[in-house]
């Protein structure tokens, strides 16, 4: 597998630049990334809409990278971005499907802001800060990966040592000490959840995102 994305990218790579093809995607950005060149640009309108399935870029993608990347590391890159993202949002697409059919009200109310939303694009495509204006779809977005979490657990490997204190309780954490996180009991636990097993995407609403324990999400 590893000797299939290597040789497509490089075989990509080089016809981009010997025909000085710009199609402004991942390949691109990796290829900036090589030649150093690669900035982040700020937009006025960076932060369009504070919702829960929205995930604010870190303040390390904007700053510049000096390390040097090779022919392995952009193949690295794209292995990881094509495995991590493709299952884990199909995943997610599918269980948006299957709740959207199993909650009827639910698929009526999204329908009903994709019509809107289409009505007022006057024709145009649809762009991706247009998709990030659709509260309800941000809505229903977040509640399928609180019902449904694509990774239901993560594991990490602790560098330092240090003590956890929480509830009452101390935890010491042991360099070297592989711990699990169970997102998926967290996230369908009535402690963090009320009545976990419904669907609810009312729970992202303007007004109740506040009350939700981000430390639980």
């Amino acid at each position: 597998t590893q000797y299939f994305f290597k040789r497509v990218l490089t075989e990509t790579i080089k016809m981009r630049e010997d025909h000085g093809i710009v199609r402004h995607d991942m390949v691109d950005l990796l290829l900036q990334a090589k030649k150093g060149s690669l900035i982040h640009e700020s937009k006025e309108d960076e932060k369009i809409h504070d919702g829960f399935a929205t995930v604010e870029e870190s303040d390390l993608a904007k700053s510049k990278v000096k390390r040097t990347w090779d022919d392995d590391d952009l193949t690295a890159q794209c292995f990881i971005f094509f495995f991590a993202g493709f299952e884990t949002v199909s995943s997610v697409m599918s269980f948006v499907a299957y709740e959207l059919i199993c909650n009827p009200e639910v698929q009526k109310k999204l329908q009903k802001e994709i019509d809107e939303v289409a009505k007022s694009l006057n024709g145009e495509m649809i762009t991706y800060e247009h998709i990030q204006k659709m509260k309800y779809m941000d809505m229903v977005v977040s509640e399928t990966l609180r019902k449904w979490p694509p990774a239901p657990i993560v594991d990490r490997l602790c560098t330092r040592d240090f003590t956890l204190e929480y509830d009452g309780k101390k935890i010491d954490f042991e360099v070297g000490r592989n711990f699990f996180i169970p997102i998926y009991s967290i996230q369908n636990d009535p402690r963090y959840f009320p009545n976990p097993k419904k669907f609810d995407p009312e729970r992202f609403s303007d007004e109740n995102k506040e009350k939700i324990n981000q430390d639980a999400y």
